[in-house]
């Protein structure tokens, strides 16, 4: 076999071996009580912390007062020229693409609701958002008119 036949297939061998060597199964022992070599984390060994997951980064896009619309509002055309409907989740924010899906999270009850912004405002100071009056009932803040201290996030699949 001429020596550059041999000089590919100790490469192609060479290649092979170093992939498979890269390759990694996690195989419980059954005399050991181990998985992929790791010691089981016990009471004796307790230097072994199990991973925890965490939760994905939330990408803030404001914070502060949330209020919502008034009722005079409902079906009338809203900013980007849609009829406004008071019971859909929509929002109001100053500077956001329009068609941005946001989470607005109550910091102080926890209650979050999922809206998608159509529209402009508010325009009282200090107020960072306005929902429609169907995603201030779902965010628990219909009685008492604001969430003083709310985050509005960028919608992820990752925090339905």
């Amino acid at each position: 076999m001429p020596s550059g036949k041999k000089a590919k297939r100790l490469s192609l061998l060479l290649l092979l071996g170093a992939v498979a060597g890269c390759a990694y199964i996690s195989r419980k022992t059954a005399s050991s009580g181990t998985t992929g070599g790791n010691p089981t984390p016990t009471p004796s060994n307790p230097g072994i912390v199990p991973a925890t997951p965490t939760a994905p980064a939330q990408t803030i896009l404001d914070q502060g007062i949330v209020s919502f619309y008034g009722p005079g509002f409902n079906g009338r055309k809203t900013a980007n020229g849609e009829i406004f409907n008071e019971e859909a989740m929509t929002a109001a924010h100053k500077t956001l693409k329009f068609g941005t899906v946001v989470d607005v999270i109550d910091l102080d009850s926890g209650n979050s609701v999922r809206v998608r912004i159509n529209d402009r405002g508010p325009f009282v100071a200090g107020r960072v958002l306005d929902l429609s009056v169907g995603a201030a009932r779902k965010l628990g803040i219909l009685q008492k008119g604001l969430a003083k201290n709310a985050r509005v996030v960028a919608a992820t699949t990752a925090n339905v």
